[in-house]
């Protein structure tokens, strides 16, 4: 029998039997059980439920990969807590605990670990621990009031809790500006280190909350992402309690999420002026200003797709990160060239590609 990893998983992956892949957090790992952390704000894994392709990863070594059975579930209402069995015959790239040599690298990545934390600038560790200590206070005393707002049965939407808890938003933004601003000075070469530091202290209190969890889970920082939208646009104080409705309601509510809505209504009244202005106009004259802008419509669905291909596909790894503006600027202007939008992807490789060669070579 193989001897299994000594130390616990950075993390785990795996995917429901809905299909849906999830990340978690390991905290316990043995040979036949593993016990990990999902903050999510659905419940997304159930007693009995046999789990596909579940991957342990540790130092950055992929030391369990298969299926997995759920033995018990608890839910804290801020996360889930999932106790899974194992099966032998999926274990793979294990530590030789015999080699001394394989002992010393894991303990040299633990020290690494430690020594890129101690790195952490101090004002931006201070930050982040004060926002942390301000929610693990704040989630307490949510907790204690969900007793009386169950007696009460107020409707907790969004208006409701803007009004009632301005103070709270104030203060929760003023915290998470000073902690941006803390880290606005970072380097790039040091930028991993400190998102980690920040993913391991306060992810527990954003995951929980649908629109966070979305914007972090998928699409991975895309900010148009129709689901975004829609969660910004609609009532947005969602969550499975006070705390997480509270925190669904701040990231839905500050100055960019507001910009949204506000656009959405500037918008309906400009299409609204247009409507009203085409009425009075002869129907000839009505029908040619549809017919452009179908065409406009059409010009801005090739836009977007083509700016979505340059995002999506391989560009990135053809040309530098800070060429990458200048690369959408360029194929978009070889693209305005043609009679006609490209409709096959060859096509549209080729385009590219002779837009990324020229931009290596400037």
């Amino acid at each position: 029998m193989e001897k299994k990893n000594l130390a616990g998983g950075e993390f785990v992956t795996f995917v429901n039997s809905q299909g849906i892949k999830v990340r978690g957090t390991l905290l316990k790992l043995s040979i036949n059980q593993i016990i990990f952390e999902v903050y999510n704000p659905y419940s997304l894994v159930q007693m009995s439920e046999v789990l596909s392709d579940l991957t342990i990863v540790r130092v950055e070594k992929k030391i369990y990969q298969g299926k997995a059975t759920v033995t018990n579930t608890v839910n804290t209402g801020i996360i889930l807590v999932v106790y899974a069995t194992l099966y032998e015959n999926f274990w793979k790239n294990n530590i030789d605990v015999s080699s001394r040599e394989e002992i010393e690298a894991e303990i040299n990545y633990l020290f690494k670990n430690f020594d890129s934390e101690q790195n952490i600038d101090a004002e931006f560790k201070t930050s982040v621990i004060a926002v942390r200590s301000f929610l693990l206070g704040l989630r307490a005393w949510f907790e204690k009031l969900e007793p009386d707002f169950a007696t009460a049965k107020i409707d907790v939407n969004a208006e409701f809790l803007l009004q009632n808890f301005k103070l709270l938003f104030e203060k929760m933004y003023e915290m998470c500006c000073k902690l941006h601003h803390s880290g606005m000075s970072v380097d790039q070469d040091r930028f991993h280190h400190y998102m980690i530091f920040v993913q391991d202290l306060l992810h527990q209190f954003f995951m929980s909350s649908p629109f966070p969890h979305r914007a972090y889970s998928k699409p991975l920082g895309y900010a148009g992402d129709y689901e975004m939208m829609r969660m910004i646009q609609r009532e947005n104080a969602e969550g499975p309690n006070l705390f997480t409705k509270f925190i669904n309601v701040f990231y839905t509510n500050i100055p960019i999420a507001n910009c949204v809505k506000n656009r959405t209504v500037q918008l309906v009244k400009l299409i609204t002026k247009m409507n009203e202005m085409l009425k009075t106009r002869p129907k000839q004259e009505r029908e040619e200003m549809s017919s452009q802008l179908k065409v406009v419509t059409g010009k801005v669905k090739n836009v977007r797709t083509a700016l979505s291909y340059s995002r999506d596909r391989f560009i990135t790894d053809l040309i530098p990160a800070e060429k990458l503006g200048q690369f959408k600027i360029d194929f978009l202007a070889e693209l305005n060239k043609l009679e006609k939008f490209p409709e096959d992807e060859e096509k549209l490789n080729e385009i590219a590609l002779e837009v990324a060669d020229g931009l290596s070579e400037s």
